[in-house]
């Protein structure tokens, strides 16, 4: 009888415990193997499929454009297919381990904060791979026998692919962190989705957006037109600081002093690279730039009646357009050049058309054939490089300026300058909006964040919600 009873008891406790069990437990002890291991591997199979066929698609496109970009972008992706493989088996395998043994203990918190150092490091890797590919690409491709055209086409690929190394190595160590949950779904239609948008657009990236196809048009209006990418660049900050906000509510609530100190050399870092470009960037004068002599002469003898260009003056440009009563079709506010030879191009500023490469040559070239136009007589030049082509469109020169220094050109029978019609130029009310709408919302938020009580504000806690079921133990009598 007390064998009996020991057999039942024993019965019913397994009995128990095989539903006690978690679903995902008892499908491994319970469903065939070969079963199993197929439903476990199919996610991870086609994440590897669509990555592998991602970049057979962008070849295919690519040999549309030649030998030698199609050479030049082979020589980069043997460097991708590394970085993909540390990021993603390597470290991103060690990210999935540690978070799976971390739930599978139960330790919810260690999980969480292992999101962070993943990361953390890959923000580290990703800097540290930009810093070396960027540096040493170029010595790289070519002793793999890259060379002309070719090595050209490799770097160009190339830095733009690893100047966003961070946004690769945070990519897939935060797939590896959602794999490390148990979640094999999401990765894929994450990879998958993505491969599904990449497809159709990569034909226009490839092949060009500015004005060989409708799309850019079709996405931004009449931004299209005006978008410079400082103007880009702003509105992805303000977009950007409430996110940035939050992080930093959370790092200092997580390490305090620590994060304190680095959110501060991060901010004196950001502020310090911004006062050193003012003295490095390539666009100032080369050397201390006198413009009184320019000026003088634009205020004489009628001569503000027409427009003027400079080229090669740099920030000195400012001084010149504030001095002067004449007016001139280029300025330093870039996203308000609306003229047809400037967007046509995308040239930003006349002034530094050299550091536009082909495209800012080119729109400056325009500018001087189309000089009747806009009543454009006079050119100043501080820069040798752009004389060439001022005297092959017509142009001739006409005075010198602090012993040849600055150079005055002119042209003849230019009309005087009149008002410039443009259909881009934005209605009253618009300007109105732009004066007081973003200025208005700060203001409104300032107050709303003062009257309303901090207990009824929602705190948002930025971070990857983990999900883990508690451990449990199972005895058999």
């Amino acid at each position: 009888m007390a064998s009996a009873s020991c057999a039942a008891a024993s019965a019913e406790s397994i009995t128990t415990s095989q539903v006690d069990l978690d679903h995902r437990t008892r499908a491994l002890l319970e469903v065939p193997l070969a079963r199993t291991l197929l439903k476990l591997a199919a996610p991870n199979a086609l994440v590897m499929v669509t990555q592998i066929s991602i970049p057979l698609v962008e070849i295919y496109f690519i040999a549309k454009l030649g030998v030698d970009s199609l050479a030049g972008v082979s020589q980069v992706f043997p460097v991708l297919a590394l970085v993909g493989a540390i990021s993603q088996g390597a470290i991103g395998g060690g990210v999935v381990s540690a978070i799976a043994r971390a739930l599978g203990s139960g330790q919810r918190a260690e999980a969480n904060d292992l999101v962070w150092y993943a990361a953390a490091i890959a923000v580290s890797l990703g800097l540290i791979t930009t810093a070396l590919i960027l540096g040493l690409g170029g010595t790289f491709y070519a002793s793999m026998g890259a060379h002309g055209p070719s090595l050209h086409a490799a770097l160009s690929y190339s830095n733009l692919i690893f100047g966003g190394a961070v946004l690769i190595w945070l990519f897939n160590l935060l797939l590896a962190t959602v794999r490390g949950t148990g979640n094999l779904i999401l990765p894929v239609c994450v990879v998958c989705g993505g491969a599904l948008l990449l497809v159709p657009l990569s034909p226009l990236l490839i092949f060009g957006l500015g004005g060989t196809t409708t799309l850019p048009r079709w996405l931004l209006g009449r931004a299209f037109e005006i978008l410079t990418f400082e103007r880009f660049t702003f509105w992805a900050t303000l977009m950007a600081m409430p996110i940035v906000g939050i992080l930093a509510k959370d790092l200092l609530d997580r390490f305090e002093v620590k994060a304190a100190v680095g959110l501060s050399l991060a901010a004196i870092a950001t502020f310090g690279t911004a006062l050193a470009w003012l003295a490095v960037n390539p666009y100032r004068a080369a050397t201390a730039l006198n413009v009184d002599p320019v000026v003088t002469f634009l205020n004489r003898d009628g001569h503000d009646s027409y427009r003027y260009i400079t080229l090669g003056f740099g920030s000195a440009l400012s001084k010149v357009s504030t001095d002067t009563t004449a007016s001139s079709v280029d300025g330093d506010y870039n996203s308000a050049r609306l003229l047809p030879e400037m967007t046509h191009y995308g040239s930003a500023q006349l002034t530094n058309a050299k550091f536009y490469g082909s495209a800012g040559m080119a729109s400056l070239r325009i500018m001087l054939e189309h000089a009747n136009r806009y009543g454009i007589k006079y050119v100043f030049v501080h820069d040798s490089y752009y004389e060439p082509l001022l005297t092959f469109v017509g142009w001739r020169k006409i005075e010198t300026f602090n012993n040849g220094d600055i150079t005055a050109w002119s042209k003849e029978d230019v009309p005087p300058a009149h008002k410039i019609e443009s259909g881009a130029m934005p209605e009253p009310w618009q300007g109105l909006l732009w004066g007081t709408l973003p200025i208005g919302v700060s203001f409104l938020a300032i107050l709303l964040e003062l009257l309303l009580p901090a207990k009824r504000s929602a705190y948002l806690e930025l971070g990857l919600s983990l999900r883990a079921e508690p451990a449990e133990r199972h005895y058999v009598a």
